[in-house]
């Protein structure tokens, strides 16, 4: 028995001393700095959080893109907006997080500016106005937003609201605006305030399992199965089969933002559209995700369901965003950043575009 405690002892030692020396590894040699979601600046604070500095530019760079960032008078990255185009009826406001944005893309590959490309082609010289406001996203945002641009006069009818199941669910998504982080995404960590998430090779290894969808997906079934956050819990809830009543009430109400969306567009004689932009491990990895515990669909119904509600026209991108993936076999997102490419841009806006022709938008 004596001998079996010494080699207990001796191997947790061992443990102890690899796990130290891993710590001091990677505090010495590995920039965590380059595994932190990628960050805003120019925000402009007097109007709430809602805009960027007017005339302000910034180049944002990462070993994985580059890109400018340009903002308007109106402080969006979008090309300047005369009096005609703010007052012209037949215009579009597209409203959303960083992937409306386009984080990780030059400025006439993001979403809104591919659409106007498109309907230009078509003969539809309409203008789709770049509502995409990183960090401080979700849906209890894009209402600041809408009543924003219809405080400033922009006559725009027709509105395009697009919902990231990503992070637009997440309970701080429900904080007052000056108390969000200015990040395109919250960081993917739980627990931040445990002596385990002050470890440098903890953040790293998580950092390190974020960028495979599979160890992700392991990660949450893990988590599920031993009722501890292995991974990051804080948004995962929207995928589970089971959810709690407490959840189903947290999502619901982040929902009936879009819900005073619609009842603000009614009243101003304007139409709202929704569209869904999925997360990077539903498109690369929906079966790691989907099993007796999770479902990678599961927030998509339960969005479809409310629009039906509501009564607004709903697009899934889900479904082609995994057939551009299985077909091509190219990744739609960065595999750091976990933002869209530009091909990820690309695909969702040909679907887009389609959407609202089919839906009369026009």
């Amino acid at each position: 028995m004596r001998g079996w405690i010494a080699n207990l002892g001796l191997g947790a030692l061992s443990l102890l001393l690899t796990l130290g020396a891993l710590e001091v590894g990677v505090r010495l040699w590995v920039d965590l700095e380059e595994q932190k979601p990628f960050a805003v600046y120019d925000i402009d604070h007097s109007n709430g959080g809602l805009s960027f500095e007017p005339g302000h530019s910034r180049r944002y760079e990462t070993p994985e893109f580059r890109f400018d960032a340009r903002y308007n008078g109106f402080g969006r990255r979008d090309v300047e907006w005369p009096p005609d185009v703010v007052a012209n009826p037949a215009n579009i406001l597209f409203i959303g997080d960083s992937n409306v944005y386009g984080i990780g893309v030059d400025h006439d590959e993001t979403i809104p500016s591919q659409l106007e490309a498109r309907f230009l082609r078509e003969g539809h010289p309409i203008e789709v106005m770049n509502f995409g406001m990183p960090g401080s996203g979700a849906p209890p945002t894009y209402a600041l937003l809408l009543d924003d641009a219809i405080a400033r006069g922009f006559a725009a009818r027709t509105i395009v609201v697009a919902i990231f199941i990503g992070n637009d669910f997440y309970p701080s998504v429900l904080a007052p605006l000056d108390l969000r982080p200015a990040l395109s995404a919250p960081a993917a960590a739980g627990g931040g305030g445990s002596l385990l998430a002050r470890w440098k090779s903890y953040q790293l290894l998580r950092s390190r399992v974020s960028r495979s969808a599979r160890m992700v997906g392991w990660a949450l079934t893990l988590s599920r199965m031993l009722g501890v956050s292995v991974y990051d819990s804080a948004g995962t809830y929207v995928f589970l089969r089971e959810q709690t009543p407490e959840q189903e009430a947290l999502f619901r109400r982040i929902l009936g933002h879009i819900g005073q969306m619609k009842q603000r567009c009614d009243e101003t004689g304007r139409r709202l559209f929704a569209v869904i932009l999925p997360n990077r491990i539903q498109v690369e990895n929906r079966d790691a995700l989907t099993g007796d515990i999770y479902d990678a669909t599961r927030p998509h119904q339960d969005i479809l369901r409310y629009c039906d509600e509501i009564g607004i026209a709903c697009l899934d991108l889900l479904p082609s965003l995994s057939e551009a993936y299985r077909r091509d076999g190219e990744p739609l997102f960065y595999a750091v950043d976990r933002h869209m490419n530009s091909r990820g841009y690309r695909s969702a806006s040909e679907t887009i575009a389609r959407f609202l022709r089919t839906e009369g938008a026009l």
